[in-house]
């Protein structure tokens, strides 16, 4: 399925079945754009012919189909940001090249011209999946709390004391609420205080709906 949106769901689960490209206006050539959208009456006789053609031969095509995707799959899966993405990658790339086995057969392009496509397409597909995974990981709820608690530590909104440090009344009082301790290897927060912080932190950025939200 392919839909079109300007937002993504917030829910790491669902994002990571997805495959999101961003489109931005100054990436489209509007020639190009316009030609094909004059021609787009083609299009449903091509998938026509296309369906035509695939019908008969999925019984045996099928199992040849599977080979090929886990074969795209182990390949797509090197520095792969997230598990989810090769999957998508492979589906994607098997789909595409069987079209162009299509198209070759009917005459409608070159078999150069079909290998070429691909090679495009499989380049396009692992930049983008590159992409998304990030997005993917930005959403994880534990990625989103120690990204938020980062700033407010940055900002001095908040602070955590030296454990088993006596504080003396003259001793300079630290900026920010106290959410807990630190020693030389581990934080020890404060659950009730910490969240607290990063629930208000979230209300008061712009971005909060879209971003923390997220982190949930």
């Amino acid at each position: 399925m392919l839909a079109t949106g300007e937002d993504v769901p917030t829910t790491q689960s669902i994002l990571a079945r997805l495959f999101t490209v961003e489109i931005a206006q100054d990436t489209v050539d509007m020639i190009k754009l316009t030609a094909a959208q004059e021609q787009a009456m083609r299009l449903p006789h091509a998938m026509a012919g296309y369906i035509e053609w695939l019908a008969p031969q999925m019984d045996e095509l099928g199992p040849e189909l599977q080979k090929v995707w886990r074969q795209r799959r182990s390949d797509a899966s090197l520095d792969a940001p997230h598990l989810r993405m090769p999957e998508q990658v492979a589906y994607l790339a098997t789909g595409f090249d069987t079209f162009l086995t299509f198209a070759v057969g009917v005459e409608a392009i070159s078999q150069g011209k079909a290998d070429k496509l691909y090679a495009d397409a499989w380049g396009s597909l692992l930049t983008t999946a590159q992409v998304h995974g990030r997005r993917v990981v930005e959403v994880d709820p534990a990625e989103r709390f120690l990204s938020v608690l980062s700033s407010l530590f940055a900002s001095e909104s908040v602070f955590v004391d030296r454990k088993e440090t006596r504080r003396f009344p003259s001793d300079p009082t630290p900026r920010g609420d106290m959410i807990g301790w630190r020693d030389d290897d581990y934080l020890y927060l404060i659950p009730d205080a910490t969240r607290a912080a990063i629930a208000t932190a979230c209300r008061n950025l712009p971005t909060s709906t879209s971003a923390c939200d997220r982190g949930r």
